[in-house]
């Protein structure tokens, strides 16, 4: 992650946030969405970085992906926390793994309940019916707002723990991001 003169080696950290990314998406997409798919006796008849589909609907199906990445989000996050400080890299990797996660199903999630489209969207209309109005679809945009917060929280604290200086640990983060983005 560092240079000998102890500064940071940007290409690694692009390359980290390049992995976690491609990480996350092939846990949403193939072992979420794909998974439940051939779980359920369906075949996968779309499968792209970020499209899916399946010859078999089902909400759990739709909701597969996001749960997925949460869950991946949620273990990523605490294996960055338990890792020793002496692995800056891997704890770099995990962290952004759990974060890029959690941003992705907090901002989609704000999304599918603003625009009425999307995993989450579909797969609570599926359940709730009627039940799900306009105040439901509010209540699910607030879950989002509070997963990405969180994530937020979690990738200050973490790039901080990598790098005290907040100059740095915001350059170390945009490099990651950028990275992530561009792939």
């Amino acid at each position: 992650m560092t240079e000998a003169d102890g500064r940071d080696d940007w290409a690694t950290l692009a390359a980290a946030g390049l992995a976690a990314m491609c990480v996350v998406t092939v846990d949403h997409e193939a072992l979420g969405h794909g998974g439940m798919c051939l779980l359920l006796g369906g075949r996968v008849t779309l499968l792209s970085s970020s499209l899916f589909r399946c010859d078999v609907a089902s909400p759990l199906i739709d909701i597969a992906g996001p749960a997925s990445n949460f869950t991946l989000g949620a273990l990523a996050l605490f294996v960055a926390a338990v890792l020793p400080r002496g692995f800056p890299l891997p704890r770099l990797f995990f962290l952004l793994v759990g974060v890029f996660a959690w941003f992705w199903e907090g901002g989609y999630l704000v999304q599918a309940m603003a625009t009425g489209k999307g995993d989450a969207y579909f797969a609570a209309r599926e359940v709730f019916g009627s039940a799900f109005g306009p105040t439901a679809r509010l209540f699910g945009a607030v879950i989002g707002v509070s997963i990405y917060i969180a994530a937020l929280r979690a990738a200050a604290g973490g790039l901080l723990s990598l790098r005290p200086d907040g100059k740095a640990a915001r350059a170390m983060g945009r490099t990651a991001w950028l990275a992530a983005a561009l792939g």
